[in-house]
């Protein structure tokens, strides 16, 4: 492959150049002919694809990489093969050069060389958390936008070539100096080697040098196992003395005793940064050298400040302000991003957890006046994965992020809070709260108080500011508990689980009278009853729930506490009862919202859910949580007009996210009008692809096309990124059944299917939606009474909603019981449902010929 490609046409991309080759493949810009847009296609060489095991493995590699959705990580939009067997990648192109280029042309000076090194480190720190290592971080991989941005390249190719075995000729010598002494002598790696990769590249960025840099291959290879270099302020003496040591910390050849995490890079370069502002702005006559040399284009306003800032500090100069890059933004839409653990102990990792919880529910509390404001909760942090300030404006709309970090010192506990505005990715406010052990329950009042002053809202009496009651004055006490709500956000893991109730007991050891803490180990204990089944666990967590309330009834996570467990157990009315109580004393409280709209819809009290979701939105207008949840409402409910408006209002408040398009899409698929729909999925693809837009797909294929074959395709594809849904395993084995693919692999994910929503009804017995699909797996395998019993109790719970009549009824006539299948269609259609997935369903090839159905048809033609 060469200059011969250009103008040719693989698939619908028209290359148009080559930018670039190596031991992994060429790389051209291409021509996204069905989506407009320019894309980089990487067609790997052939030694990495020469057979079918390395096929498939760079198949894995790349899906696994596809699903990272960072704005630090090169995105992917399609893996795919030429008619010749030549396998490529096709993946974002960015006007922009690399870093390589950047170091051997225009080194840039040590604030921007920190600026990008901070964007390398979020990108792998996203990375890490999904259990991804690049392996070949290095200036080459790195791309710099025009727009400012760090891209992060080729996650996963590295990996590639080492299973290959195959030497990377004419590349292999600059690959070699990032590589950390492990992955250098064959030994298994993890994450650690990423870091010690990217110290190597700091070093060189700061130094001018890479700290090995011996010609001949055995030479270097030797020095990187064996020798150390001389710190970079030995080379550059104006290296800051922090910089100095997190370097040679990142590359030191054991990994145990490197930097263990990309989140401690980035708080450490961070803390520097910080540290350079406020030094600065206590000299008046000082002078900063930031952005010297015009190596960063971020913008042409940025790029004005870049030559002009000369003489002023990092934050809080005249011209940043001018800009407004740097001020409070009027809407005050908060997001508290999970805090940064300095140091290795996994109990303050915990407590940093249960911190940015604590901190998060508190801030709820405050209703300042005359400004528009909402938190998001951290449930939905952590459920979205968001982790930074770019990643808060876009899946939130939220215009200021709060980063903080914890760190342990003898006797004092260190909180450091910085403000950004995502908007303009600038630090508004930076201030450090530090208490001495015995005073830590001071820490969470502290923080609000001092975030409500950088925020420039007055706490009063008439905020209805709660934090300060419920609390408890002992440190053991306290310390216990943030602990214990850290380790319950991770109650996926069943020890965290545990762990978080052997806390929380320790805390009312403590402090028989904390009433947060005995609401803790209520949800603790419900928890491990969702994920054991064991009824014994029922009692405690009513019972520790009990106590919450007889020592604190009035404190709204007590009482969203006592709603959740009623709810789950059936008690729908002393359910309502909590949350409207919640609602009353704390307006902004996502949970409980969400918990009595759901609550009002199990009892059939549609207008009273309505009433509350709407009211949601009055309180948060400028939230778009509120209309996707009133959207998902009116879905069901088949008043798909009324949908519309809410989720195209979810595409106004966050454009940059996919949610509002997949949704909307959805409903033009009800309503049929699929031209629509194929253009949202597509637009929410270019966002982010993900398992629920490939399932969407698949799902349009299957009952609009009839390729059962291109299903199965996209249900696969969904299933490579997330394997976690019971309803897309059930998709594949319909779609491989009119495929008629091997029988006995279409009931073995039915079979799975079934046993995953199992599990998944342990949690919720009343979820009509999880009834119908297990039934409907119980009749695709022949299990006929239960299948009955399961729709029944379905139908009972949800008697008015439309999606559950039109699915029950497709599930009755697989069993052959045609008159109820009759009856609940026909209803369903007079209530909206889509006449298309009807006439399309195989399922249905019999019954669509009933005259009684072709009635009801030429009736409402």
């Amino acid at each position: 492959m060469g200059q011969s490609m250009i103008g040719k046409t693989i698939s619908h991309y028209k290359i148009l150049d080559k930018i670039g080759e190596g031991g992994m493949g060429v790389v051209y810009k291409a021509r996204d002919t069905r989506l407009d847009r320019d894309v980089a296609l990487k067609f790997l060489s052939s030694h990495l694809t020469a057979n079918e095991q390395a096929r498939n493995r760079f198949v894995r590699e790349a899906r696994a990489a596809s699903s990272l959705d960072h704005p630090n990580i090169s995105v992917i939009h399609e893996i795919g093969e030429t008619s010749d067997g030549h396998s490529f990648i096709c993946m974002g192109y960015y006007d922009g050069k690399s870093l390589k280029e950047l170091l051997e042309h225009d080194p840039p000076d040590i604030e921007t060389s920190v600026a990008i090194i901070i964007q390398i480190a979020k990108g792998l720190q996203r990375a890490h958390e999904a259990g991804i290592v690049h392996r070949d971080i290095k200036p080459a991989n790195i791309i710099l936008t025009d727009q400012g941005e760090v891209k992060i390249v080729d996650f996963g190719l590295a990996k590639l070539v080492n299973e290959t075995g195959v030497t990377e000729t004419g590349s292999r010598g600059g690959t070699l100096a990032y590589m950390s002494p492990e992955q250098l002598q064959g030994e298994k790696v993890d994450h650690r080697t990423d870091l010690y990769s990217l110290g190597i590249l700091m070093y060189e960025m700061f130094c001018g040098k890479r700290p090995y840099h011996e010609e001949h291959y055995a030479a270097l290879m030797y020095s990187i196992v064996n020798t150390d270099p001389p710190p970079p302020s030995v080379i550059n003496p104006t290296v800051p003395k922090d910089i100095d040591e997190l370097i040679l910390k990142l590359i030191h050849k054991n990994p145990d005793k490197r930097v263990q995490k990309a989140g401690d890079v980035i708080q450490i370069l961070d803390y520097t940064l910080n540290k350079k502002t406020n030094s600065e702005e206590k000299e008046t006559s000082g002078t900063s050298n930031f952005f010297t040399r015009q190596t960063l284009v971020i913008s042409a306003i940025i790029a004005l400040l870049a030559v002009t800032v000369l003489s002023l500090p990092y934050t809080g100069g005249p011209l940043l302000h001018y800009f407004n890059l740097n001020q409070t933004p009027e809407d005050i839409h908060l997001v508290v991003l999970p805090f940064t653990n300095i140091g290795d102990d996994p109990d303050n990792q915990a407590f940093a957890d249960g911190l940015m919880e604590t901190l998060t529910s508190s801030l709820t509390l405050i209703q300042p006046a005359d400004v528009s404001y909402w938190v998001v909760s951290a449930s939905e942090v952590r459920r979205q994965n968001v982790t930074s300030a770019a990643e808060a404006l876009r899946e939130f709309n939220a215009t200021i992020a709060v980063y903080g970090s914890i760190q342990r010192l003898a006797n004092q506990v260190r909180l450091t809070i910085n403000l950004v505005n995502t908007r303009t990715s600038h630090q508004i406010k930076s201030d450090m709260i530090t208490v001495p052990l015995e005073s830590l329950p001071r820490l969470l009042d502290e923080a609000i108080l001092k975030l409500a002053q950088m925020l420039d809202i007055e706490i009063g009496s008439e905020t209805g500011i709660y934090y300060l009651a419920s609390g408890t004055s002992n440190p053991d006490s306290y310390e216990h508990y943030v602990e214990g709500r850290g380790f319950l956000q991770h109650y996926q893991n069943i020890d965290n689980i545990y762990r978080a109730i052997e806390l929380f007991e320790r805390s009312v050891e403590q402090d028989s009278g904390f009433a947060l803490a005995y609401a803790g180990l209520g949800e603790a204990y419900w928890r491990l009853f969702d994920d054991t089944r064991n009824t014994e666990w029922v009692n405690l967590a009513q019972q520790y729930a009990n106590k919450a309330l007889e020592l604190d009834n009035f404190h709204p996570s007590v009482l969203v506490t006592a709603g959740m467990i009623q709810l789950g157990r059936g008690n729908v009315t002393n359910a309502i009862t909590y949350y409207q109580k919640a609602v009353e004393l704390n307006p902004a409280n996502a949970d409980a919202y969400r918990g009595l709209a759901a609550a009002y819809e199990q009892m059939g009290l549609l207008n009273e859910a309505e009433d509350i979701l709407k009211r949601a939105i009055r309180l948060q207008p400028t939230y778009w949580v509120g209309y996707n949840q009133l959207g998902d409402f009116y879905v069901k409910q088949g008043r798909y007009t009324d949908a519309i408006l809410q989720f195209e209002k979810v595409i106004e408040l966050i454009p940059n996210s996919n949610y509002g398009y997949m949704n909307l899409g959805i409903v033009y698929y009800y309503l049929e009008e699929f031209d629509k729909t194929i253009e949202l999925f597509h637009n929410a693809a270019e966002i982010m692809p993900g398992p629920i837009l490939y399932s969407n797909l698949g799902t349009f294929y299957y009952y609009l096309e009839a390729d059962y074959e291109k299903a199965a395709e996209m249900y696969e594809k969904s299933l490579s990124i997330n394997d976690q849904y019971h309803q897309i395993w059930g998709h594949l084995a319909s779609a491989l059944l009119w495929a008629e693919e091997d029988s006995s692999r279409v009931a073995g994910y039915y079979e799975k299917a079934l046993e995953m929503a199992m599990e998944e009804l342990k949690i919720n017995p009343r979820d009509a939606d999880l009834l119908v699909s297990i039934a409907g797996y119980q009749a695709s395998l022949g299990d006929h009474h239960n299948s009955l019993n399961y729709l029944g109790r379905a139908i009972e719970i949800a008697p008015e909603n439309t999606v559950i009549k039109g699915n029950a009824g497709i599930v009755y006539e697989q069993l052959g019981e045609r008159n109820q299948a009759l009856s609940l269609i026909i209803e369903a259609l007079k209530q909206g449902y889509s006449l298309a997935e009807i006439e399309n369903d195989p399922h249905l090839r019999d019954f669509r010929n009933d005259p009684r159905f072709i009635q009801y048809l030429q009736s409402v033609q």
